[in-house]
């Protein structure tokens, strides 16, 4: 486009010295007839971009290292042709916080809609924000250009590769294992303990109907169970770096598949969980419980796009300010920093810390502390079987 510029530039500036040197109509109607030709380009192309629209159109859901296929549609609703269209799209990965551009060039006719094919990638799992950084509509010979505006964007789910895990709970230290105690705020599934009473909705369970109060009330209501918190395991996710410290994207890539891989090999052996993050929109402790590997599959999206940012304070620091209200007998912290809020939890609990990190030097098991460290290449290696 630059070339298309200087090279106007010249022959502008030749018709100019050409006329004002020759003393020749046929110079005066070359300058005329040049300037007329710019000026109806730059019209065209001013009128043109107001009439352009975009939409993007892509798989929601990719596998690390191959591409996400998508569409761009374009569609001219001018009577004039767009000579030439440039289009910029970024793709943000809210996890590692990568960002690479593609650019696309094309042309459309006028009233007619265009479908551009375009494909991305990424090496790392994370939610991939799709938007368009730039468009732009230029005329025939590339001299003149006008931004179009368009809000157009989409996002892509790069699942983590997931591997298995053989993950055995401990006896959690209660002095009196004849007593159990429950918790106050969370809903569970231990029949022996009821937590509410509500009225039925379909898709509940038969085996909690109320059948005594169904029968005084003329309705059917279902029991809530009690959750015990000696049994409850915790898996919390840290996502809050310290400033400057950024850690590398392979680090953090590591870190969510041993996060989603112990959760899933949890299910696979009967074991109800819940997971944990920092909200960072929100600005404290987040979880969700997770019963079923569909239950995991539906938080996959969010927690994908949870993204590590900074932060004064590390994620479990603000676990251990609700902690009381969330009790769970077992805590694992999977983390790609250090912080001294696992020793603190540790007080409570049995807690057990997965590491990702950079080195495979540093990829040694400390299990005096309950402390694994691991490298994302050796990840399945290191954790292929837990005691938490």
């Amino acid at each position: 486009m630059i070339k298309a510029k200087i090279y106007s530039i010249l022959w502008l500036l030749g018709c100019i010295y050409f006329f004002l040197f020759s003393d020749s109509f046929l110079a005066l109607c070359l300058l005329l007839t040049s300037l007329a030709v710019f000026a109806v380009c730059k019209i065209l192309t001013v009128l043109t971009k107001k009439k352009l629209s975009f939409e993007l159109k892509v798989q929601h859901t990719a596998a690390k290292g191959k591409p996400a296929k998508g569409v761009l549609a374009v569609k001219n609703t001018s009577l004039f042709p767009a000579a030439r269209v440039r289009c910029v799209l970024t793709f943000y990965n809210c996890m590692t916080r990568e960002e690479q551009e593609s650019e696309l060039y094309f042309s459309i006719m006028g009233g007619k809609t265009e479908e551009i094919d375009w494909e991305a990638d990424s090496a790392y799992c994370g939610c991939i924000r799709i938007r368009i950084k730039d468009a732009r509509v230029f005329d025939w010979f590339g001299i003149f250009s006008a931004p179009v505006s368009t809000e157009a964007q989409e996002q892509v789910a790069v699942l983590p590769d997931m591997f298995q895990s053989d993950v055995r709970v401990m006896d959690s230290q209660i002095e009196d294992m004849e007593s159990v105690t429950y918790s106050d705020t969370k809903r569970g599934y231990d029949p022996s303990e009821i937590f509410d009473v509500r009225e039925y909705v379909p898709g509940d369970s038969l085996k909690n109907i109320h059948w005594k109060l169904s029968s005084k009330l003329d309705e059917l209501y279902v029991k809530e169970l009690s959750m015990p918190v000696e049994n409850s395991i915790l898996i919390f996710m840290e996502n809050c770096m310290e400033e400057g410290k950024r850690p590398r994207p392979s680090v953090v890539d590591g870190m969510i598949e041993a996060f989603v891989s112990v959760s899933q090999s949890l299910i696979e052996e009967g074991h109800m969980h819940t997971l944990g993050w920092y909200d960072h929109i929100r600005g404290g402790f987040f979880c969700e419980e997770v019963n079923s590997v569909d239950d995991l599959a539906g938080l996959l999206g969010g927690l994908l796009g949870v993204g590590v940012k900074d932060n004064g304070y590390s994620g479990l620091h603000y676990y251990t300010q609700v902690c009381q209200e969330y009790p769970f007998s077992h805590v694992v912290y999977v983390t790609f920093r250090d912080t001294a809020e696992i020793e603190e939890v540790g007080s409570f609990c049995i807690a057990t810390e997965l590491r990702a990190v950079a080195k495979t030097e540093d990829a040694v098991s400390m299990p005096e502390k309950q402390r694994i460290l691991f490298t994302p290449e050796h990840a399945e290696e290191s954790l292929c079987q837990l005691f938490i």
